[in-house]
């Protein structure tokens, strides 16, 4: 009866029994498949001996409604029997034909043709090689397959349907490297076997109850309900090989998996043999290491086949270490170049094909980082205050970093983020600039240029100074006149300015103002702070003479600008003269009456005076001077309006008096110095 069983699977025998089988083959195998048990003993693993890899065609997601029974789903919700078929198709080599090189596109293939519904790995590999035709409701489209019409399929086909026997055919197979699938019950599911393991201190002859530990399997159900994302095609689903403990049921006298499913037996085992030829060996050569930015060369000469058949490669260059993208067609080409903009480590794999049967290899490219490449520019030569602009380059093999970008300007001041930056130096000197590129793996790369900033002098404005008498600049006196000096000093520099009066007569004032306004500047300075300063200085003569005052401004550096100011101080009797030229260049109309002949009384009177200066008579030079000349002009002033000679009525009347009157003043207050 178990035999039947599994013969309905099949669909030759006992209908009525698939459906009773099949519902439960997703909704189990999907839930439990991968959880799986931990490998004891020791494995035995069929591409280890015999090449190639281990494949896990992929059924997808059941999200469409389509197939039958009352668990509906994706076309090839129902077909693990084809998956299975065509993980062995690939391994063995039958299935390399019509453009398909892997499992997914064999698989797709079984699609086109049969309904999803349930069978045997053999009424696949029936069709695929010699065009077998099971009929509805299995088969959906007649033909296809057929590929090998001169190879008769059963000469390579082996079957074990003896439940006792299942793992003991398991061994045999694997052992003479032949692609396995096995059919699991009570929910109806077929996976691939790649590998067993087994206890080394049993007799597998006389005790295989305990000899048999575990095998390895690939099933199409593992990642069903787990796609990488909406809408994946199954070849993008995960990979997975799975381990599971068997163990002997001898109350029923089979083998069975504890742990997937509900327990599910091993009923039935089919085998494949390869294609007759020789596997060839592929060798990827390496391991690589480049920088990036450099081409790779990828060598797999090394590879071979024993049979001398031609070898076609193709290259999986980042592989992700489940799924294989190829980046290279199939070529017969032993090598294959890239070239990596980034550092990178990971596997490269490197897949070869010779007279239909296949084998991999893996090996590891490490690509190092390489530190940018940094130009800081020219060296250049300014003038402190001047704007700097700086030309940094770099170049990196890495295109696909980024970077950071980072100044010194050496003198304590930094820039980040462009290679153009401006800066303004505020002292003179000779300075280091660095212009450092890191990239986004910690590749540090440095240039060096050199800023040699010449110290400016300071720019000094004309000397201009306070007269007594604005209309009247040539009357200043010793003594009496306290003169007041103002300069304006500019400097680029961040510098302290000097300034020093030196004002003719032996005398001096120096003030320094300081840049930070409190401490001499330090070299160089700290900080960017042009200089704008205006010194005020009065003064006082003490000796008539002719007077050039100088100034002179120096910044903290060196840098020097003189002005100088040249000026007159006037004698009593050079004032006197000054006072009388005043009144005889006034308007006639500004006198009284009869303005020439006051004029000439003005005049004698401060002859008169001469004599009295020469001869040392300063209080009757006073006296006449405050009697008999002020008197005469000061009734809008001080006195008597009556005794005026000069009107004071007007405007101009009026400010004459004022001139006439302070200039006599001050001349008096000098003249009393002499008592």
């Amino acid at each position: 009866m178990k035999k039947e069983r599994i013969i309905a699977i099949g669909m030759r025998r006992k209908i009525a029994f698939v459906t009773v089988f099949l519902m439960g083959m997703s909704m189990f195998a999907i839930t439990n498949s991968v959880n799986a048990d931990t490998p004891t003993g020791e494995s035995y693993m069929l591409y280890e001996h015999y090449g190639y890899t281990w494949l896990d065609a992929e059924k997808r997601a059941p999200d469409d409604g389509k197939g039958i029974g009352p668990n509906p789903g994706e076309d090839d919700d129902w077909l693990c029997w084809a998956a299975t078929a065509s993980n062995v198709l690939e391994w063995t080599g039958w299935g390399l034909v019509g453009g398909m090189w892997d499992t997914d596109a064999i698989l797709d293939e079984h699609k086109n043709y049969f309904n999803d519904t349930g069978a045997w790995m053999d009424d696949s590999w029936h069709w695929w090689l010699n065009g077998y035709e099971p009929g509805p409701p299995l088969k959906l489209v007649t033909g296809g397959g057929n590929y090998w019409s001169s190879y008769t399929w059963s000469n390579y086909y082996h079957d074990e349907n003896d439940d006792t026997k299942v793992m003991e055919a398991i061994d045999n197979w694997l052992h003479a490297g032949y692609g396995v699938g096995i059919g699991i019950f009570d929910g109806g599911h077929a996976i691939t076997v790649w590998g067993f393991n087994y206890d080394p201190n049993v007799d597998k002859t006389s005790n295989p109850h305990d000899y048999y530990l575990g095998i390895w399997v690939s099933d199409s159900d593992s990642d069903k309900n787990s796609p990488p994302y909406s809408g994946a095609p199954a070849r993008d689903y995960m990979n997975r090989l799975s381990y599971y403990e068997v163990e002997w049921n001898s109350t029923a006298n089979h083998w069975y998996m504890p742990n997937y499913g509900g327990g599910w037996m091993i009923s039935r085992v089919q085998a494949l043999e390869p294609f007759p030829s020789g596997r060839p060996v592929a060798d990827a050569g390496g391991p690589y290491t480049v920088n990036e930015g450099t081409p790779v060369i990828f060598d797999a000469s090394d590879s071979n086949d024993a049979e001398g058949d031609t070898i076609n490669y193709r290259w999986d260059i980042d592989f992700d270490g489940n799924l294989y993208r190829w980046d290279t067609a199939w070529s017969p080409s032993t090598t294959t170049t890239h070239t990596w903009y980034d550092d990178y480590s990971g596997d490269v794999v490197l897949q070869i094909v010779a007279n239909h049967l296949l084998d991999i290899d893996k090996t590891i490219i490490t690509v190092n980082n390489v530190a940018p490449t940094v130009n800081a520019g020219l060296n250049q030569i300014v003038n402190e205050g001047d704007m700097v602009y700086f030309s940094g380059s770099f170049t990196d093999p890495g295109t696909l970093d980024t970077h950071t970008i980072e100044w010194d300007f050496g003198d304590g001041n930094t820039s980040s983020g462009s290679l153009n930056p401006i800066h303004i130096y505020g002292d003179d000197g000779v300075y280091t600039v660095t212009l450092t590129v890191t990239d986004d793996d910690g590749g540090v790369g440095m240039d060096t240029m050199i800023v040699t900033v010449n110290n400016v002098a300071p720019t000094v404005s004309p000397i201009t100074m306070s007269l007594p008498y604005i209309d009247n600049p040539d009357f200043i006196l010793p003594i009496v006149h306290t003169l007041s000096f103002e300069a304006n000093a500019t400097d680029p520099g961040s510098d302290d300015l000097i300034f020093t009066w030196n004002w003719g007569d032996g005398t001096y004032n120096t003030t320094i103002y300081y840049n930070d306004g409190m401490n001499p500047d330090p070299y160089p300075s700290p900080e960017i702070n042009p200089m704008n300063v205006k010194d005020t200085k009065n003064h006082i003569y003490f000796t008539p003479g002719t007077y050039v005052v100088t100034l002179t401004v120096e910044d903290d550096d060196g840098g020097v600008t003189i002005v100088t100011w040249t000026l007159k101080v006037l004698n009593a009797s050079e004032a006197k003269h000054d006072i009388n030229d005043y009144i005889q260049n006034l308007s006639d109309n500004l006198f009284k009456s009869k303005a020439e002949k006051r004029k000439n009384a003005f005049n004698h009177m401060f002859n008169a005076i001469d004599n009295m200066l020469d001869e040392e008579k300063y209080n009757g030079a006073i006296h006449h001077l405050q009697k008999n000349i002020r008197g005469k002009c000061d009734g809008y002033i001080d006195g008597k309006k009556g005794n005026d000679w000069i009107k004071g009525d007007t405007l101009e009347g009026y400010t004459a008096q004022w001139h006439i009157c302070n200039k006599i003043d001050d001349l008096i207050a000098y003249l009393e110095t002499f008592l």
